[in-house]
């Protein structure tokens, strides 16, 4: 009885988005510019760009203080703030002797320090450094730690000093929506904002319109126990999907991979195979359990060997999990002085190879190139590649 009421339950709110997916499909709301040219995650050019250029009274926008006054006002700690807005000159990404912050705000005796997260971790002691550059600048000032969700910074970033925290998925959607209202006579602002809109809902999670949010409701509302047994599954359903997932990957590639006795000690820690060179489960039900962990060794590799004539050099395709995500393309491995192989992390090895579209990283195992999606808060385009990889494998077939 119980599995045929959770039957009904998942084939009812399918049905549901399935639905709503052609309203979408008409009236054209997944037709995003951001998307499209891949920027949509983008910190500085992106976010830190549209928020910067919205809060500047002179920007190009020509709506003077409007979008300004409009964010300071629905925050509550901001709200209280006598500020004299026409004075204010918005910076995007300033340089100071300490370092850089991503957006700062100067009123005539007020400063407003915005350090802006979408995805990159916190350095050390960001904030704090922060903190020292609004007290060289001798003004009353407060430091705003801007998240996709509004999460704390790391104690190693604001060693105990004081700042506010602030959403996109609350503050900065809520700000957007309220300036979407005030655009309603200018539809060329008012559109951009729309776009950027959406584009928050889908880096956020938060893209289900309040009717479609309401059906899902009482969906659930009426199987509430079948519900709870599928929350109660839903972080061991998520293993299963990531592990049938690397598994096939793992079968087809089997003449391609790079197995762990080639490896040295300090590699193996961002492997993903087991010693029988199986795909290790434990260690993807660990990255599931712990809900990314910020730890350097919670990066695992499954590496596929490319075609190469140096012994010493073995150029991977790979596909990697990371703390919230799932990174893929190139890595390079260099074979040391007892004959295994680390991660490169000399650039200068990678000065003959072209990985155009994929983006350089530099970690503290190494330097790679990949292109990444988010698989913490699982969105439609990842469950789509992980349930479905077929075309996944076909990209990664043209690679041989």
């Amino acid at each position: 009885m119980q599995n045929t009421n959770i039957k009904h339950l998942l084939k009812s709110i399918s049905k549901t988005q399935i639905g709503f997916e052609k309203e979408y499909s008409r009236s054209g709301m997944n037709f995003n510019l951001f998307s499209i040219t891949k920027i949509e995650r983008k910190e500085v050019d992106t976010h830190s760009a549209i928020l910067a250029e919205l809060l500047d009274p002179y920007g190009s926008h020509y709506q003077g203080t409007m979008f300004l006054e409009l964010l300071f006002n629905s925050i509550e700690y901001l709200k209280n703030i006598d500020l004299d807005f026409s004075s204010a000159k918005v910076k995007k990404e300033k340089s100071f002797d300490e370092g850089r912050i991503d957006i700062i705000i100067e009123f005539s005796d007020f400063i407003v320090i915005i350090e802006n997260k979408i995805d990159a971790a916190d350095q050390k002691l960001q904030l704090k450094r922060y903190d020292n550059i609004a007290k060289k600048i001798n003004k009353k000032y407060i430091i705003i730690y801007l998240t996709k969700y509004g999460t704390a910074a790391t104690k190693d970033s604001c060693e105990n000093i004081n700042y506010e925290i602030m959403s996109y998925e609350k503050d900065i959607l809520k700000w957007i929506e309220n300036s979407i209202k005030e655009m309603s006579l200018i539809p060329q602002i008012r559109e951009i904002l729309v776009q950027y809109l959406n584009l928050i809902k889908k880096i956020t999670g938060v893209n289900l319109t309040i009717n479609e949010t309401e059906e899902i409701v009482n969906d659930i509302k009426n199987n509430m126990i079948a519900a709870k047994a599928i929350c109660s599954n839903y972080k061991k359903a998520q293993i299963e999907l990531i592990n049938d997932f690397f598994t096939e990957i793992h079968n087809i590639f089997q003449d391609k991979l790079v197995f762990s006795d080639q490896l040295s000690n300090k590699s193996k820690e961002h492997f993903i195979l087991d010693e029988n060179n199986k795909i290790n489960k434990t260690l993807i039900t660990n990255w599931i359990e712990k809900n990314g962990n910020k730890k350097i060794w919670e990066v695992k590799h499954l590496l596929l060997q490319l075609p190469t004539s140096n012994p010493n050099i073995i150029e991977c395709f790979t596909i990697m999990l990371a703390t919230d995500w799932l990174h893929y393309g190139f890595v390079n491995l260099i074979k040391n002085d007892e004959g295994k192989f680390d991660f490169a992390e000399n650039k200068d090895i990678y000065k003959n190879n072209n990985y155009e579209g994929f983006e350089q990283r530099d970690w503290a195992f190494g330097m790679f190139y990949s292109k990444s999606r988010e698989f913490r808060r699982i969105d439609d385009d990842v469950l789509k590649l992980i349930s479905k990889p077929d075309s996944f494998i076909e990209e990664i077939k043209d690679f041989f």
